[in-house]
C-alpha cells in the first residue's frame, strides 16, 4: 500500500534531538533534522492536539510523548499511523476516530 503523504509530529523531532544529546551526537542533529524535513511533513502541536493527547494518555494509558504523537496524527486526520513503539502494541489495528493504528514488530 502506498501512502503519498508521510508525516511526523514536531514532538518526534524533539525526541530525535533528545536522543542525539543522550548519545553525544548533538552536533549532527541539524543534519538529521534537515533530512527529516525532506522526508516528512512535520506537523505542529496546537491546543487541539494537546487536549486530545490528554484523553489518549488517560484512555489508552500512553506515555505523554506518545499520546502527543498519536493525537497529532488523529487531529491532522491521517488515515494510518505506523509505529515500532511497543507502547502502541495494544492499539494495533484499532481505529481511533479516522486513524488506523499499525504496530510494526
Amino acid at each position: 500500500m502506498k501512502h503519498t503523504v508521510k508525516a511526523i509530529s514536531m514532538i518526534s523531532t524533539h525526541e530525535v534531538h533528545v536522543y542525539s544529546l543522550k548519545f553525544n551526537v548533538g552536533n549532527r542533529f541539524i543534519e538529521v533534522k534537515d533530512i527529516l524535513h525532506k522526508l516528512f511533513r512535520i506537523e505542529s502541536l496546537n491546543q487541539g492536539v494537546c487536549i486530545k493527547a490528554s484523553y489518549f494518555k488517560r484512555n489508552y494509558k500512553l506515555p505523554e510523548i506518545d499520546s502527543l504523537i498519536l493525537a497529532t496524527a488523529v487531529c491532522y486526520k491521517y488515515d494510518h499511523f505506523y509505529t515500532f513503539d511497543k507502547d502502541f502494541k495494544e492499539l494495533d489495528n484499532k481505529m481511533i476516530e479516522k486513524t488506523l493504528i499499525h504496530y510494526l514488530e
